[in-house]
């Protein structure tokens, strides 16, 4: 039988708390009606409508002539991440974005295998040599770690993330509401196990997933069978596996409202065979934080519930 807890209920309804107040020194009309617009234009320019941004052009760091030297080596930077990947985590990948950082590249990559994830790791380069330091990727604390323990967990509870994929899609296609773009993710996704409606964060403190995360690094072709026996089920904390799912309301100019929130809500509370976990649940309007996979939009609501 499922249960859940309600963790916490956050509604943001103060958009001069987000977007800025108006100064004091501001006192005629027009000086009020200039601030507002000036605030609204800064607004549009962080965000894009959630059915066309994709973070295509997104810049984490300009710089042209590293981008030129990026571009001379793609293919080897790209090979560097296959053999990165497969030779410390037993993984087949897929290369969608490569950006350029202060003393390198972040590349992000898709896993092909049944293990499936986003997620990132960083190149150094010689741009003086034009070299690719494939001996020496990194990655940004445990990123890579907890992504793979995430996705073990969903691997391991197939059939309850099908559950949940399905009632998404339903409340979707009742509620107006959407996820964000494929592509979007493809582009900047490095939060792990993830769809277009959510992703997961695998919290350290859980020690439950430890051992299979070890199994799966000791025997990559474990079953899924395998994977569940050294799985310790009496550890596990469901406050400790985060699956953030984000909707945003369909149509331009629309606030996300409290009666679609609710249906929402009653709709993951009522659902059946969902995975154990943390669940944080945000309804946005219908603009997009750039350069973001996570979102808060202006009055956007938010709870928190455990299923346990």
């Amino acid at each position: 039988m499922k249960t859940y807890k309600k963790h916490a209920l956050l509604i943001v309804l103060i958009p001069l708390l987000l977007n800025g107040c108006i100064p004091i020194s501001t006192t005629t009309p027009k000086e009020i009606e200039d601030h507002k617009k000036k605030i609204e234009k800064e607004r549009k320019e962080r965000n894009e409508d959630v059915l066309t941004y994709t973070a295509e052009d997104y810049k984490a760091y300009d710089a042209q002539e590293t981008e030129d030297i990026t571009e001379e080596l793609r293919d080897e930077i790209i090979q560097a991440t296959k053999d990165y990947m497969k030779k410390n985590f037993h993984l087949d990948i897929q290369v969608h974005n490569i950006l350029t950082n202060i003393d390198g590249v972040t590349v992000y990559f898709e896993t092909k295998d049944h293990i499936h994830f986003f997620s990132e790791v960083r190149i150094p380069i010689d741009l003086i040599n034009k070299r690719v330091l494939g001996d020496k990727v990194k990655y940004y604390d445990d990123l890579l770690d907890n992504a793979m323990k995430a996705s073990l967990y969903a691997y391991m509870h197939e059939e309850q993330f099908s559950e949940l994929d399905g009632l998404l899609g339903e409340v979707a296609e009742e509620n107006d509401v959407v996820g964000i773009r494929k592509e979007l993710i493809q582009n900047i996704g490095r939060q792990g196990y993830m769809t277009p409606y959510y992703y997961t964060n695998y919290l350290n403190s859980d020690e439950a997933l430890i051992p299979v995360y070890q199994k799966y690094l000791d025997a990559p072709s474990s079953t899924k069978a395998e994977l569940l026996e050294v799985f310790k089920s009496e550890d596990f904390d469901p406050e400790y596996i985060e699956i953030h799912i984000q909707l945003f309301m369909k149509e331009p100019d629309t606030e996300p409202d409290e009666k679609t929130f609710r249906l929402i809500m009653d709709k993951i509370k009522t659902g059946n065979q969902l995975p154990k976990g943390h669940y944080i649940i945000t309804l946005n309007d219908n603009q997009k934080e750039k350069g973001t996979i996570d979102n808060r939009s202006l009055g956007s609501k938010q709870e928190e519930i455990i299923i346990e």
